[in-house]
């Protein structure tokens, strides 16, 4: 599945982040799943955080992966920072004070609105998700964002994998 070989770059601190994929383990949001797959997922599955959860990609066949990956619930693993990461459908936009080119922003979010949901704005942040739901695509918005705005911080939220504690 292609899905789990893509890799995605973002800007954190003016400086470029590489997301390359861990091939072993898929992240599945577990919400809008039935009892039925939820109980599958859950069985091989470490929660990592409310509603989201993670596990090896061996465990699950093509068909379960696919069938995931249609109801938007299939998420690829990340490792980027020294850590392993689930990209989160959400881009928390923050202009700087009195940032020339807010039109433009503003501008250029209407021209994408068939790609990108504006969840709320307030006077120095703006929360947007991909109308797609999915993850990486936040994760291609927020770069679009800062390299086209100078100025402006454009942050994928991610959920963080950790070791658990021995």
């Amino acid at each position: 599945m292609d899905l789990f070989s893509k890799a995605y770059e973002y800007i954190a601190g003016g400086q470029t982040v590489c997301l390359e994929p861990d091939g072993k383990f898929a992240g599945i949001k577990l919400d809008g799943l039935d009892d039925k797959e939820r109980r599958l997922v859950e069985e091989g599955a470490r929660i990592v955080s409310p509603g989201m959860a993670v596990v090896k990609r061996d465990v699950l066949s093509e068909a379960q992966l696919g069938t995931l990956h249609k109801q938007g619930a299939l998420f690829p693993v990340f490792t980027g920072k020294g850590a392993s990461m689930i990209a989160l459908p959400e881009v928390r936009v923050e202009p700087q004070v009195g940032m020339a080119g807010m039109k433009s922003l503003t501008k250029w979010l209407h021209a994408h609105a068939d790609q990108i949901k504006v969840t709320s704005q307030a006077a120095h942040r703006i929360v947007l998700e991909p109308v797609s739901g999915y993850g990486p695509d936040a994760v291609t918005i927020a770069h679009n964002l800062a390299t086209k705005f100078k100025g402006l911080s454009a942050s994928p939220r991610f959920v963080r994998i950790v070791s658990r504690p021995k």
